[in-house]
């Protein structure tokens, strides 16, 4: 794993250990996780500011963390990506190696974290995972499609 990827889970690890499940979140589908999200595992719309740089309008979680006194603000959770790609590793029963090692550091440092449950990463949810799957590769090719009508 790499250096950064620990700091970054440290860093949303306070964020991550509040999220409890809800008896009534949604289920949803991060296409850059190629993963199922229930919408009870990530920070909540008040844990988030908007940081302008001058040149792009960024998300940022505002964390203040004593190991990471500056800035106390961090630009994501992409950190959570692989996380929630290892539980669909797990979901389809093809555990994946390269992100094994996130999951691992995450319940380590949030145990807690609604994401963990294990009916969230059941074989039961299989054949959901890829029927989100071909929605988005059914969206992304009319996508592509439409590029390239407008572009002939």
């Amino acid at each position: 794993m790499h250096r950064s990827g620990i700091e970054r889970l440290i860093l949303v690890a306070p964020l991550m250990q509040k999220r409890r499940p809800a008896p009534n979140a949604t289920l949803s589908y991060e296409i850059l996780a190629d993963a199922l999200v229930w919408s009870d595992e990530l920070p909540g719309q008040a844990d988030w500011s908007t940081i302008d740089d001058g040149s792009t309008r960024l998300l940022a979680l505002t964390v203040p963390h004593e190991q990471f006194p500056v800035p106390q603000r961090i630009l994501d959770v992409s950190c959570i990506r692989p996380v929630l790609y290892y539980r669909s590793s797990l979901v389809i029963g093809e555990p994946d190696c390269y992100a094994e090692d996130y999951w691992a550091e995450a319940y380590r440092l949030f145990p807690d974290w609604a994401g963990f449950e294990p009916r969230r990463r059941s074989r039961d949810l299989e054949a959901t995972l890829k029927e989100f799957r071909r929605a988005a590769q059914a969206e992304y090719a009319e996508l592509l499609a439409s590029f390239e009508d407008e572009t002939q």
